[in-house]
């Protein structure tokens, strides 16, 4: 058996890997849930309502993804709502996870794969997301019986690649960079933040990395 931390990679140790929801089984042949798979969910925060922001990238070969709010594990499943990229149905949905799954709106996306703003808000049942450089929210829905409770960030990811840059929680009183929260220093539900230096240097080499690793000849010399 396959684990958890292996059906995605995290972006650093604050997140934590998760399954998804599988099923079938015919000869021990277990498949993916459609539009429920792999996900990670940020640990170092839990909030109740939250105000998430940040730039997003899908690969071309992405079938579909998603940003999770107030998300929470249910076995290798998770609970909460989530903005969904549904890339083979031109699609974007706010769905809710409890025992069933529901779609509480829907709207027609454009395929795009280069670097998206994006901006997320969720106040009791009530949710919000931005796209783009537009003033207005893309999709606005207010969920009449609401999951309440604390839950997480995260971020799911089916057939390649999602890229994030410049995650960062809106909090009452200040803002906070996701990739510069020092769990062992935040207490009492107060996030503090580490400037981690040298952090675009270490992207650049992990991304000089990916290509070698990715392609044939690197360097060719006749």
């Amino acid at each position: 058996k396959l684990p958890q931390e292996k059906f995605l990679i995290p972006p650093d140790a604050n997140w934590r890997s998760h399954a998804g929801k599988w099923g079938g089984g015919y000869e021990g042949i277990m498949n993916v849930v459609p539009r429920r798979g792999p996900f990670v969910l940020m640990t170092a925060a839990k909030q109740a309502d939250v105000k998430l922001s940040g730039r997003i990238k899908l690969e071309q070969s992405v079938e579909n993804a998603g940003i999770l709010l107030r998300a929470n594990t249910n076995g290798t499943d998770n609970t909460g709502y989530e903005i969904h990229f549904d890339t083979q149905q031109n699609e974007l949905l706010i769905r809710r996870h409890a025992k069933e799954i529901k779609t509480l709106a829907k709207r027609e996306l454009r395929p795009s794969f280069g670097w998206r703003n994006f901006r997320a808000e969720l106040a009791k049942g009530e949710i919000r997301f931005w796209l783009g450089d537009s003033g207005e929210p893309l999709l606005t829905v207010k969920d009449e019986s609401p999951i309440e409770g604390e839950g997480h960030i995260g971020i799911r990811a089916w057939g390649g690649a999602v890229r994030t840059d410049q995650l960062k929680l809106h909090l009452a009183k200040h803002d906070v960079l996701i990739n510069e929260i020092a769990p062992s220093n935040s207490t009492d539900g107060e996030l503090v933040a580490n400037a981690q230096a040298g952090l675009a240097k270490r992207r650049a080499l992990q991304d000089l990395c990916s290509v070698m690793f990715n392609i044939s000849e690197f360097v060719y010399i006749d």
